[in-house]
């Protein structure tokens, strides 16, 4: 088995985590600047803490991003809160994936998977 890491991962299965959310991001974004932060508890009100997120908020604003995501479930307070401080859109894992997939393809019946995406993002909450 793999070395300890925070929030029940162990690192191998942390690593992996990482992996596949690292091929998400280049199937969906095509990539980025990644920051990451190991914390021994999680920040309820951001999720990362204020200081993170200054620095996110910093990094987003200097290459003019037009999304941060993370690779945990939010919680709508924590979504709410980021969006707040960062001046972008801000996506969590599992709205990542559901973006992905909702996503019109060319093999898809266009209209049909826009309109659900469209009401997929307006009911983020």
């Amino acid at each position: 088995m793999g070395q300890a890491a925070p929030y029940g991962f162990t690192a191998l299965n942390a690593d992996e985590s990482l992996a596949e959310f690292r091929e998400l991001v280049a199937s969906a974004a095509g990539g980025g600047r990644e920051v990451m932060q190991r914390r021994a508890k999680l920040d309820p009100a951001t999720l990362i803490g204020a200081g993170k997120v200054e620095e996110i908020a910093g990094i987003a604003a200097s290459v003019e991003a037009d999304l941060v995501l993370f690779d945990h479930d939010l919680s709508p307070t924590q979504l709410r809160n980021l969006e707040a401080a960062l001046p972008c859109r801000v996506l969590d894992r599992t709205q990542l994936i559901l973006d992905i997939f909702c996503a019109p393809r060319a093999d898809q019946r266009g209209p049909a998977a826009v309109s659900w995406r469209s009401l997929n993002t307006c009911c983020r909450g």
